[in-house]
C-alpha cells in the first residue's frame, strides 16, 4: 500500500489525493515485517497529507522530474526503522520535499538524518535557532561534543 501511494504521488504530484489510512493488514509474514511496513506507511501518509495541503495552495505546480529510484530505495529502507512519531513526521516531510523537488535531499543527508536520535535532532534544532538568533557562542558551550563534530563535518 505504501509503495502504491508512492507510485501515485510520483506519477502526478500535484493532483494525487489520498484519503483515509493506508492499510497494511495481510502484507507481512512476521511481526518485524509488519512493523517495517507500518512505519513506511506512516511516513508515506505524512508525505501525502503534506503534498495534499501544499497542492491546494495557489501557485503550486508539479515537479519537473521524477524522484530517483535509488533515492527511493534507500529512503524506504531508512524510513522503515523509524518508530517515533517525530521521526516518521520528519521522514514524511523529507519525502514530500523530494517529491515536490527531486534532488532536494541528497543520499548523504538522509543517511545522516537516519542516524540521529530524537535528542540529537532536538539539539540540532535548538542549535540552528541559536545560530539564526545570533547567540551561537553561548549555545556551543552547552552542546554535546559529538554533535559539534557532526555539524562541522
Amino acid at each position: 500500500a505504501g509503495e502504491n501511494a508512492e507510485a501515485r504521488i510520483k506519477a502526478n504530484t500535484g493532483k494525487a489525493k489520498a484519503h483515509g489510512k493506508i492499510e497494511v493488514d495481510g502484507l507481512y509474514r512476521t511481526a518485524e515485517e509488519k512493523r517495517k511496513i507500518e512505519n513506511r506507511a506512516a511516513v508515506v501518509q505524512v508525505a501525502v497529507d503534506q503534498i495534499n495541503n501544499e497542492s491546494a495552495k495557489p501557485g503550486s505546480e508539479d515537479a519537473k522530474a521524477d524522484v530517483d529510484d535509488d533515492w527511493l530505495n534507500l529512503f524506504a529502507r531508512l524510513a522503515e526503522d523509524k518508530s517515533s512519531d517525530e521521526l516518521k513526521g520528519l521522514f514524511g516531510r523529507i519525502l514530500a520535499g523530494e517529491i515536490r523537488s527531486p534532488g532536494a535531499f541528497s543520499l548523504r543527508t538522509i543517511q545522516f538524518l537516519s542516524t540521529l536520535s530524537k535528542e540529537d535532532a532536538t539539539e540540532i534544532s535548538n542549535f540552528l535557532s541559536f545560530a539564526i538568533g545570533g547567540r551561537l557562542s553561548h549555545f556551543l558551550t552547552k552542546m554535546k561534543p559529538g554533535l559539534i563534530f557532526m555539524l562541522e563535518s
